[in-house]
């Protein structure tokens, strides 16, 4: 994966500010494993002063190991106020958690989820840190309500991220036959989800499916 980084940097350094960028076209590139690509289209708008494509560049790095350069981007947008702080503030906690500052990740992502209940990915990672740090009754209740807000009806089923971030809860808490049939709804809406299909495959893996596993990879 680290050789991977110079294309970012440079895609990063280089994008001129003139370049008509499109942020929807980044975002789709960036939910579908496509990186570089992402950070190429998300510097070009960025270089413009658009400030959620600042905030998918920064994801980018963190997703190709560039740790120091997502945490920077995660700081200065969380400290930028409006609406993109949240979203800032969210990503810092992801930082935090992945280069394994655990209490300041989970301070982070309880503050998100306090002011942005709807912010699923954030809900998702502190059920994580709270499982790794032996949070069992906490878990347990963050699991739950991902269901609930799916039989409510207030995940949108008509989105394979949402419902994505649904099945992930519930491999979570090795509810497996749920996790896996959620993630076939979300594939179905969205075949080359990337974060869905490597989940998935790592369940199959889990259960000795290595046919299904190898077709998910």
């Amino acid at each position: 994966m680290r050789r991977l980084l110079p294309a970012l940097a440079a895609a990063l350094a280089l994008a001129p500010a003139g370049t008509r960028g499109d942020r929807r076209a980044a975002e789709d590139h960036f939910l579908h494993g496509r990186y570089v690509e992402a950070a190429r289209a998300f510097a070009a708008v960025a270089a413009k002063g658009d400030r959620h494509a600042r905030l998918g560049a920064g994801r980018g790095a963190l997703r190709v190991g560039e740790h120091a350069q997502a945490e920077a981007a995660a700081r200065q947008l969380a400290q930028g106020g409006g609406a993109l702080s949240v979203d800032g503030q969210a990503l810092l906690g992801e930082v935090l958690l992945a280069t394994g500052r655990l209490a300041d990740a989970r301070r982070e992502l309880e503050a998100v989820v306090a002011k942005k209940p709807r912010a699923l990915r954030a809900r998702l990672l502190l059920t994580r840190l709270q499982r790794e740090t032996g949070q069992a009754a906490a878990v347990k209740a963050g699991c739950e309500a991902f269901i609930d807000d799916y039989n409510a009806r207030r995940i949108d089923r008509r989105s394979g991220l949402e419902l994505h971030y649904v099945a992930a809860a519930a491999h979570l808490c090795e509810n497996f036959s749920d996790a896996k049939d959620t993630w076939l709804e979300a594939l179905g809406l969205a075949p080359d989800l990337f974060e869905a299909n490597v989940e998935l495959g790592f369940l199959f893996l889990e259960k000795y499916n290595s046919a299904d596993a190898a077709r998910s990879f």
